[in-house]
């Protein structure tokens, strides 16, 4: 009997604690999710076609930042390599030193001259905000 009640007191020992843990668990959860922006709203991304060439806009919002070195871009497929303007030198905590655009980057993508019809755009980034978030990349796709 006495084994018995020192069982029960142990799982109720135990179940209290895990209860208290998810608990925490649960509002730091929740601390998180206000304290961080939702990844479109950190890095709104507009695109827009432009004669033979497509613009690509994002407007960062404060306290993020995207990584140069994380821009990938694609038409159909086929790897772009457009010219962009340089970013600012940081070090940082996930990636050593990087090049970084805040506030805002624009790039301007050719359309090839062989495309005629109807291709897509795959543009893929990834950045952080300062408060201690590494947002994963990011892809988008768009038909042009």
């Amino acid at each position: 009997m006495k084994h018995s009640i020192t069982f029960i007191l142990i799982v109720v020992a135990v179940l209290l604690d895990v209860s208290t843990v998810d608990g925490q668990l649960k509002k730091a959860g929740d601390l998180l999710d206000s304290q961080f922006l939702p990844v479109d709203e950190a890095f709104l991304l507009s695109v827009q076609v432009v004669d033979q060439s497509v613009e690509l806009r994002w407007d960062i919002a404060p306290g993020h930042y995207l990584y140069r070195s994380k821009l990938d871009f694609e038409f159909d497929s086929v790897a772009q390599s457009p010219e962009i303007a340089p970013g600012e030198s940081r070090i940082d905590e996930y990636f050593g030193k990087v090049e970084v655009y805040v506030g805002e980057l624009v790039v301007n993508l050719a359309i090839p001259d062989d495309y005629d019809e109807i291709i897509e755009l795959r543009v893929t980034y990834q950045g952080c905000a300062e408060a201690g978030l590494c947002y994963t990349p990011q892809t988008r796709e768009f038909p042009l």
